[in-house]
């Protein structure tokens, strides 16, 4: 049994030994790590411990393979490009580092698992899960398939939870954020600024503005690049959409059920709640009254009853079938804690009033049958279907367009793909025809080494269900237009140029005199102002720029900035700065509270890497380590 194996094992001196030799992915990392035997061909030691070559090279291979199974032929492009292997697998050898470096530390410290946890962990894995139980069995069959003996992958376990038995813990711990960096982040966020804005219409000063020719000259020369024709690629290509695969899908009522039986947990309907619901508007709700209400409903007065004899609105009072996330939370809390049918739960008190809630009816959680789902589940095998197929071919694809690297002819002939023309393209062209107009494709239609080598590129993901493979077959580069094609452009930018510095300056004088006390406007020109304006961080009606130079201003009052928005020279003078009335702080804070939950795991889970570091002495190889990455590049 299950149990007599681990036991067996624990006991052996098997355990020993495959603590140094293994560890499942840790926490930190997608890329698993092992603890290895004490051998001397290595480019890294971590304490007594050694990290091979080949170790490295296996796990690299097992990285590549998920990218591959997972990205396709967009994961064949980036293994392709050999700077991105190299710096994938520095990070591999960075992670087996850290992976080996925690694992010595935990089990230094002498934490231990033992056989229950391990037994309670492997039935509970769904793998093994057969007609709602653990199928041992299964568990044989399946762990064999992997290439491992059941034993193996019991201490692969046991290592595992020894790890996260002291990671999971302190990162849980150092994640949670302390409510006065909540509390000062929001009280930073929730405050609002309020200025006097004063403008100058540049038109008003172009009039005067006559910039010498050599004047446009020097701007023509200084912003050469706005005066540049665009550079233009002529190029085939041919696209794969998963999209259209979907139509080679032979489906039959055998590969549904086939399906339906591996996948059935995918197709688990949640409990369902019959519910009734009421609401007593906020400013109505006087604690006698909800009182009173409380008293019937728990006296077993309908809703509706309930409703007519305090002059509630009944719209809306059954709310049907619900399943979690489909009410609001604090109404779905109180729903899912009722204990049964009939039960009403207690006042809920929210922004919007206060609300009760009650059961009529259960529909317990359950597996449907596959006729009930039928449709759903030959949606789901035609898109992994599809997918299997979109991967296949896109191998295909990039193999073929790398084999007759000349021309499209034969990957298009192998795939029944239209061979399509882009006539003239140039980047940045949004008004281009799809896959055109994607920002991947426009990068592969200017890439350097596409445009020289006059072969196929290497396939292009426009998304994870869209590949394609270009050929350019003629290509100009931009050039910058002469002087005498653009002179009357070169002019009239050179005059706004000039407009923009002239009002800045302008309003840097006004500016001052306002601080003096004696604000006065230049003699013939209009400053437009806008007085006692409350701006908001991220207010759409300005410029991100804009807003960010306004908060940037010391906070007293006349400190001012000057900065464009919306195209316009802008003065804006701080009058003050105070809360904003409409800041929802309890929303805010908890959406706050999240992010800085991630950053603090982030932060946590590297402070654990670096303390397991300094607990044990590293040496790098730099010689086994540059074979191992110039081999790549060799290959």
């Amino acid at each position: 049994m299950l149990s007599d194996t681990l036991r067996a094992g624990a006991e052996s001196r098997v355990f020993k030994i495959i603590l140094f030799l293994i560890i499942l992915s840790f926490i930190f990392t997608g890329v698993g790590g092992y603890l290895i035997p004490r051998l001397n061909t290595d480019p890294v030691t971590v304490g007594e411990y050694k990290i091979s070559a080949q170790e490295w090279n296996n796990q690299y291979n097992q990285q590549a393979q998920m990218l591959q199974r997972n990205y396709g032929a967009q994961a064949v492009s980036m293994l392709e490009n050999p700077q991105y292997v190299k710096e994938l697998k520095t990070q591999i050898l960075e992670n087996l580092i850290d992976n080996v470096a925690f694992n010595a530390a935990v089990y230094d410290a002498n934490v231990r698992i033992g056989d229950n946890q391990v037994k309670d962990v492997i039935r509970s894995n769904p793998a093994f899960i057969k007609d709602g139980k653990f199928n041992n069995d299964l568990y044989i069959a399946t762990v064999r398939n992997m290439g491992i003996s059941p034993e193996y992958y019991g201490e692969q376990m046991r290592v595992s939870l020894m790890s996260t038995s002291v990671s999971e813990p302190l990162m849980r711990l150092a994640s949670i954020p302390f409510d006065y960096e909540v509390k000062a982040l929001s009280d930073i966020v929730s405050k609002v600024r309020y200025v006097d804005l004063y403008s100058i219409d540049k038109r008003d000063l172009t009039k005067s503005i006559k910039p010498s020719d050599d004047e446009v000259m020097a701007y023509y020369k200084d912003n050469s690049d706005k005066f540049k024709s665009p550079a233009v690629s002529k190029f085939n290509y041919i696209v794969l959409d998963m999209a259209k695969l979907m139509n080679e899908v032979v489906v039959d009522d055998e590969k549904l059920d086939e399906y339906f039986n591996m996948h059935h947990e995918d197709f688990k309907v949640a409990q369902k709640r019959g519910v009734y619901h009421l609401a007593v508007a906020k400013g109505s709700e006087a604690q006698s009254k909800i009182d009173a209400i409380k008293a019937d409903l728990k006296a077993g007065t309908s809703f509706v009853d309930v409703a007519d004899k305090y002059g509630i609105d009944k719209d809306n009072i059954d709310l049907g079938l619900i399943s979690r996330g489909s009410v609001a939370p604090n109404l779905e809390e109180a729903v899912f804690a009722i204990d049964g049918v009939g039960g009403v739960s207690d006042a809920i008190v929210d922004d919007f009033g206060t609300h009760f809630v009650g059961v009529y009816k259960i529909e317990e959680e359950h597996t449907p049958s596959l006729s009930e789902v039928k449709s759903e589940v030959r949606t789901a095998y035609i898109n992994e279907e599809a997918r299997k197929l979109f991967n296949e071919k896109s191998q295909t694809l990039a193999d073929m367009s790398f084999e007759n690297p000349d021309s499209l002819d034969a990957t298009a002939k192998a795939l029944n793909l239209e061979i399509m023309d882009s006539g003239d393209f140039s980047y940045g062209d949004s008004k281009a025809v799809w896959p055109l107009n994607t920002k991947a494709m426009q990068d592969a239609a200017f890439n350097e080494e596409n445009i020289n080598s006059h072969m196929n590129s290497s396939p292009v993901n426009v998304s994870d269900s869209v590949v394609a493979v270009i050929n350019i077959y003629d290509y100009k580069a931009s050039a910058l237009k002469s002087f005498d094609e653009v002179k009357d452009e070169a002019y009239a930018l050179t005059v706004d140029s000039q407009s923009v510095k002239k009002a800045e300056q302008l309003l840097q004088d006004y500016a001052k005199s306002i601080a003096s006390g004696s604000a006065k406007a230049p003699e013939g020109i209009e400053i437009k102002s806008s007085k006692n304006i409350a701006l908001p961080r991220g207010d759409n009606a300005y410029d991100p720029e804009f807003g960010m130079a306004v908060y940037a201003i010391e906070n007293a009052k006349n400190a001012y900035t000057i900065a464009t928005n919306k195209g316009v020279p802008t003065l804006a003078v701080l009058l003050e700065e105070k809360a904003d009335p409409n800041f929802d702080a309890t929303m805010y804070n908890s959406a706050l509270s999240v992010q800085m939950m991630q950053l603090n795991s982030q932060m946590g889970a590297t402070m654990l890497r670096q303390g397991a570091r300094e607990l044990n002495e590293i040496v790098y190889n730099q010689e086994a380590i540059d074979l191992v990455l110039k081999t790549d590049e060799m290959e």
